[in-house]
Parts: C-alpha cells; structure tokens; sequence
C-alpha cells in the first residue's frame, strides 16, 4: 500500500505519540513487551522516513528489505 506523503508525515505523529505512551507506562519488572513494541514501532518510523527522504529526492520509492534499514 503506497501511503501520500502527508498520510506519512500523519502516520509518523501518531507512532512517535505512541513510543511516549508505552514509555510512560515501563515499569521495572514485567514490562519486556513493552520494549519489543517500542522497538517496532521505532523500526516503522525508520522505514516511513526513509520513504519521505526518497520522495524529496524525487525517486521512485520501493520498499526494501528489513535488513536493509539496519
């Protein structure tokens, strides 16, 4: 699904609001879900600017593999 570039800048609000969310609420035990989710999330964000870089650029954006964005 090709996102519109402000339907990204939109998306990218939201999941950084949310890592501040689920952050708020670690406490210090039992909270491991919590990181793993956190770090998806960031991992998202990673791959949504990476997108909106390739768009300023004026190319045509093809989603990579995971690996990739390591």
């Amino acid at each position: 699904m090709k996102l519109k570039t402000k339907e990204i800048e939109n998306e990218l609000k939201v999941l950084k609001n949310l890592v501040k969310w689920f952050k708020d609420r670690i406490e210090p035990e039992d909270c491991g879900w919590m990181h793993t989710t956190i770090d998806g999330l960031r991992f998202r964000m990673k791959v949504l600017r990476s997108e909106l870089q390739t768009r300023k650029k004026s190319q045509e954006f093809t989603e990579q593999h995971w690996s990739d964005y390591l």
